[in-house]
Order: C-alpha cells, then sequence, then structure tokens
C-alpha cells in the first residue's frame, strides 16, 4: 500500500464524516420510502381482494327486493307481488330511481365498474405524483386515504411497526438504531418476500446501525448527564449546609466544663481534627471545612478558635473529665521531688482506671492522632513553634503516655524539628523529647537515646563554619538526655564505642583508603566528642568510668593509624580530648609523645616560600590541603596550637607525681 496523498487525507479529516452521515440519512429515507411503497401495494391488494369477495357474494344472490320507501307505496298501489319484481329492469332504469346513490357499486353493473376502474386510476396518477414531490406529504396522504378505504371497503390492519415517528422524538440515538434493528427482525420473520426485496433493491440500508463514533458520543452523553446529576446532588447538599459560629463552639465548651458532658467533647474533638485535616490540605478542592450534621467551618476566627482550643485547652478539658485537676490542686503543696513521682506513674494509671476510660478512649486517639500528623506536616517555623510549645507548657504530652505507638511517632516528629535550622524549634523539641524520656515507662528512655545519637550522627557529617553553632548545641542535647539514666547510657556508650573499634581494626588491617577514610572523618571524632564531654560533665559516675580507659585506648589508637602532615589537624583534635578526659577524671594520659612527633615534622626546620592560601582553621577542619602542606602559612597555623596544647597537658599535671 502507498502513501496516501495530501488531498485524500484532507478529505478524510475535513469531509468524510459529513460524507458519511449523509450516506446514513439517504439510506434511512430510502429504506422509509420503501416500507410505505409496500404498504400502498398492501392497501390496493387488501381492496381488490374486498371487491371479489363481494362481487363473489353478488352471483350467489337470488333476486332481490331492493326498494325504497316509496316503491313499497307504489307496490300496494298496483297490487303486484313481490316474486313478479323484474331485476333487469330495475337495474335499466337505474339512474331515474331517486331512492339510490350514485356512488352505489354493484359487480353486476359493467358501466359501474368501468366508472370505478377509472376513479381509482386517477386516485393512483395523483398518489404518485405526490409521492415524488414531498415524503412528509406521502404521509398525510396515506392516511387521508387509509380512512376512504376504511369507509368504502372496510378496516384494513396495519402493523404497530409501521406507525409514525413522532413517538420516537423523545428517544435517543442508540435507543432509536436499537428500535430500528428490532423493526428489520420482525420484517424478516413476517414477510421473508419483502425482506429479500430490500436486499436486492438497496442493501445498504439494512446495515444501518450505530458506529463506533456513535458509541463514544452516546457515552460523552452519558457523563455529561452523570457530572450535571452530580452537580445538582452537591448544590442540594450545600443548601443544607450550616456555618459553625463561634458561639456553639463557646457553649460546647462551657457544657464540658460545667456538666462533663462527653457528647460535647466529642463534638469538639471533632471539629479540631476536621480543621487540622484542613490546614493538612486534605480538601484542597472545597473552599471550606465539612463536618459531621452538614455544618462548615468557613470563617477564619473561627478556623483559629478551634486549633488554639485543641492546642492549649483540651488538655484541661481531659483533665477535667478525669478527674485530675483535683488531684493536682491537692499536690501544689507538696514538695518538687513528690511532684516527679506523681507525675511518671500516678497520672497514666488514674486515666486508665478511671470509669470514663473506654468512653473517651477513642476521643483520645482521635485527638492525638491529628495533632501528631498536624505537627508533621507543617512547613511553616511559626506554627511548628506554636505547636510544640503547646506541648511542653498545656500538658499535652501527659496523654501520650497512654498510647506508647503514638508517642513512638511523635518523637520522630520531633527528632525531625530538633534537626531543623530554626533555633527555637530546636530548643522546643528537645524540651518535649526530655519530657517524653522522663514521662513515659522505662523502655522509652532506650528509644530516645538511640534516636537522638544517631540523629546526632547523620547531622555532624559536614562540619564548617555554618554548621558548627548547630552541631555544638545538638552535642550538648545529647549529653543532656543521656545524663537522665546513666546505666542506659553506658549500654548505649559501649554499642557505639564497639563499633568505632571494630572500624578501627579494620582499618589497621587492611590499610586501605577507604578503611582510613571510615575513621577519619568527622562523623567518628564527633561521636567520640560525645562520650568525652558526657565523661567529663559525670566523673563521679561509676558507670561512666569504666568507659575511660576503652575510649582513651581508640583515641590513641586513631592518632598512630597515620603519621601524614595532611591530618596533623585531626590529630590536634584527639589530644585536646584525651587532656579533657584527664583533667575531668584526673587520669595520667601521655600525650607529649604525639605532640613532639608533630614538631619533629622536616618543614618546620626548613625556610618554606610565603603563599596567598588563608589560615587554617583547626575548629572546622580536621585535614589539610595538598596545596596549603608545603607552605609556610601551614606551619605557622599548627605552631601556636602545639603549643598551647602542650602548655595545657603541663597545667593539668601540674600538681601530679607524674608531671615531667
Amino acid at each position: 500500500m502507498g502513501k496516501s496523498k495530501k488531498s485524500t487525507k484532507k478529505f478524510q479529516k475535513t469531509k468524510l464524516k459529513g460524507v458519511l452521515d449523509k450516506r446514513k440519512q439517504t439510506n434511512k429515507i430510502k429504506q422509509q420510502k420503501l416500507v410505505k411503497q409496500f404498504k400502498k401495494d398492501q392497501r390496493i391488494k387488501e381492496a381488490k381482494r374486498e371487491e371479489r369477495h363481494i362481487s363473489s357474494l353478488k352471483k350467489q344472490l337470488p333476486k332481490a327486493t331492493i326498494f325504497g320507501d316509496h316503491d313499497k307505496n307504489e307496490l300496494n298501489k298496483n297490487d303486484k307481488d313481490v316474486s313478479e319484481f323484474d331485476f333487469d329492469e330495475f337495474i335499466d332504469n337505474f339512474d331515474k330511481d331517486e331512492g339510490l346513490d350514485d356512488d352505489f357499486d354493484f359487480s353486476m353493473d359493467k358501466k359501474n365498474k368501468k366508472k370505478n376502474k377509472k376513479k381509482k386510476r386517477e386516485m393512483e396518477d395523483e398518489d404518485d405524483s405526490d409521492d415524488e414531490e414531498e415524503s412528509e406529504d406521502e404521509e398525510s396522504d396515506d392516511e387521508s386515504s387509509d380512512g376512504e378505504d376504511d369507509e368504502d371497503h372496510g378496516k384494513i390492519e396495519v402493523d404497530d411497526e409501521y406507525d409514525e415517528d413522532s413517538d420516537d422524538e423523545n428517544l435517543t440515538l442508540e435507543e432509536e438504531m436499537a428500535k430500528h434493528k428490532a423493526e428489520l427482525e420482525k420484517l424478516k420473520k413476517t414477510q421473508p418476500e419483502f425482506f429479500k426485496y430490500l436486499e436486492e433493491e438497496d442493501g445498504d440500508t439494512l446495515n444501518f446501525g450505530v458506529t463506533e463514533s456513535d458509541k463514544e458520543l452516546i457515552k460523552k452523553a452519558k457523563m455529561m448527564q452523570d457530572e450535571d446529576e452530580d452537580d445538582e446532588e452537591e448544590r442540594k447538599k450545600k443548601k443544607l449546609e450550616k456555618d459553625l459560629q463561634l458561639k456553639t463552639i463557646k457553649k460546647w465548651h462551657q457544657a464540658v466544663l460545667s456538666t462533663s458532658s462527653i457528647k460535647e467533647m466529642r463534638k469538639l474533638v471533632q471539629a479540631f481534627v476536621s480543621s487540622c485535616k484542613f490546614a493538612m490540605g486534605d480538601n484542597e478542592e472545597d473552599d471550606h471545612i465539612l463536618l459531621y450534621g452538614n455544618l462548615t467551618i468557613t470563617d477564619g476566627v473561627v478556623f483559629n478558635h478551634l486549633m488554639l482550643l485543641g492546642l492549649q485547652e483540651f488538655p484541661s478539658l481531659f483533665d477535667h473529665l478525669f478527674q485530675l485537676d483535683e488531684d493536682d490542686d491537692d499536690n501544689e503543696d507538696n514538695n518538687d521531688s513528690n511532684k516527679k513521682k506523681v507525675k511518671k506513674g500516678s497520672k497514666q494509671k488514674k486515666i486508665q482506671s478511671h470509669s470514663r476510660w473506654k468512653k473517651l478512649k477513642a476521643i483520645l486517639k482521635s485527638w492525638l492522632k491529628n495533632l501528631t500528623l498536624f505537627l508533621e506536616q507543617t512547613s511553616s517555623p511559626d506554627l511548628t513553634r506554636t505547636v510544640l510549645s503547646s506541648f511542653e507548657k498545656y500538658g499535652c504530652l501527659d496523654y501520650f503516655c497512654c498510647f506508647p505507638s503514638f508517642a513512638r511517632k511523635l518523637l520522630k516528629v520531633l527528632l525531625k524539628s530538633w534537626s531543623s535550622s530554626d533555633y527555637t524549634s530546636r530548643v522546643l523539641a528537645f524540651l518535649c523529647i526530655r519530657k517524653l524520656a522522663i514521662i513515659m515507662p522505662f523502655p522509652f528512655v532506650d528509644i530516645c537515646m538511640k534516636g537522638i545519637y544517631l540523629e546526632y550522627v547523620r547531622n555532624s557529617r559536614a562540619t564548617n563554619k555554618i554548621t558548627l553553632p548547630k552541631i555544638t548545641f545538638m552535642l550538648n542535647c545529647v549529653v543532656e538526655l543521656f545524663s537522665i539514666d546513666f546505666k542506659s547510657a553506658y549500654q548505649h556508650a559501649f554499642v557505639y564505642l564497639r563499633q568505632i573499634a571494630i572500624q578501627l581494626r579494620a582499618a589497621i588491617t587492611n590499610k586501605t583508603k577507604e578503611a582510613y577514610q571510615n575513621i577519619y572523618n568527622w562523623q567518628v571524632i564527633n561521636a567520640l566528642k560525645v562520650w568525652i564531654t558526657l565523661i567529663s560533665q559525670n566523673p563521679e559516675q561509676e558507670d561512666l568510668q569504666l568507659l575511660i580507659y576503652p575510649l582513651a585506648q581508640i583515641i590513641i589508637s586513631i592518632i598512630k593509624l597515620m603519621n601524614s602532615p595532611k591530618y596533623f589537624p585531626l590529630h590536634l583534635h584527639c589530644i585536646r580530648m584525651l587532656n579533657q578526659l584527664a583533667q575531668a577524671t584526673d587520669t595520667y594520659i601521655p600525650v607529649t609523645t604525639y605532640l613532639l612527633q608533630i614538631l619533629d615534622w622536616s618543614n618546620f626546620k626548613k625556610r618554606l616560600p610565603p603563599s596567598a592560601h588563608k589560615t587554617l582553621e583547626f575548629d572546622s577542619s580536621i585535614s589539610a590541603q595538598k596545596s596549603i602542606i608545603n607552605t609556610r602559612s601551614y606551619t605557622n597555623c599548627l605552631l601556636p596550637e602545639i603549643c598551647f596544647i602542650l602548655l595545657e597537658f603541663f597545667n593539668i599535671h601540674s600538681y601530679s607525681i607524674a608531671f615531667p
């Protein structure tokens, strides 16, 4: 097959569809004409049958007594017998007789037969001329001719399938096609001869049906109808919806405080949940918040009031429902230590053992779940600060003790906020994490320690001037959290120091670049700083004193791993950590040998050329670039640091017998 021409393609795009539609219409008109012609032939045949039947009946009749009332009077006058009546004479004098109509017809009358035949021929000629002019006039002429034939010759039965198309005007295209096919099948069964005639004369009319394009149009029309119905339903719903006002919310709030109504509390929580979903973007297409009972929230003041109510007032409302506010008033005069004991154990037990716990459990779950989701999905720092401050101030975290699964999810969200760039959010998130670690039962402390340590190590991978304050803050937070429980802290420290020792042993044995990189990086140095700081701040803890020797041994092994000038800054970081550990624990750790090794470097004895590079900052660097190593600026940076660390070592051990 060759490629089609441009003209054919253009014809297919612009005119082909219209041509096909015209062909379908012409086929339909042809079929209607053929059906009407067939109906006309049937009527003529029926009329001829009626004539034959009447003529046969007339032949069987004897001489009849057909006359009017005036003929009866004449017969009585002349006193003639009816049997002597001459039928032929009556026929001859038919025109003179006034008792019969001119249209009266007998098959025995030859003259009248000829007249009637001429009239029928004239009527047929008139019908044929009308059929050629207009198809619509044919229908009216056929109806009128049907009426005349029925009056003259009796009734002619016509099938219902050939009725007018007035009833089909309201049908759809698909229904009309189906009805037309049913008519053709019925015609094939009842009148097979005419069906064959249609096939021979015009077979295209029998192939009339719904095409694929017509089906697509029908589907689109149905879709439009369904959409219109949906729109109408939405409009009806919107008419029934009512705006939630601030008065109703305050009414619910007062009902909870005055009557301790669980039903009103459920309404408040449901309204708060809907507000959270709207704020999280679950109803982006709608311009309002839909609640139960066809209530909606469209006012921004109502929305803000609901959010503040859920964050600040719900904890006190639940305390009122669980009757915890009375217990808090009784404990106001107690000491701080007694208060902590009450918070750790008794509040959770009182809540879960209360008679209303089963009724309020589902409401509490809904509130806490949506609080966590809202905090997780908020991207605004202001909203994050508001939620975190409400957690810390108004006692929202106390109810997470009843649902440990929700507490774990909240911990993940808090760790994410703790590692964010906003300083206020980081502080508030850490306070919430610390409070959860204190309030929750024992296993949850280990989860908090593990999570905060791993998050700190992940964020300390890249240390520079910009990230150094953040990493220092996170280090202090980790140390603060590990100081809550020293036994758990020792277990975690032992595990993580063991991991570093395994990597160090692999680097010593393999001696590959990748193995060295696993040790000589900021993550390892910052991890060691955590344990050094923790032991330095709590030197009297017996559990932590067991970590002094393995920790010092690991740091010394890291110094000995590579004696390259490139990593002299890392060596100085390690020596500082050893000095800090020795000062806090009163332990002698020799570091002078490692400082003297650096001073023995040959570049200190050479006259190196000056360089235009900037000075190296040891606080935010653990290695030096190759372009800086053999320059005077690098040696000038190393000498002050070495002298300062050496003097620090002498100061620590100045009153010790181990002083050199």
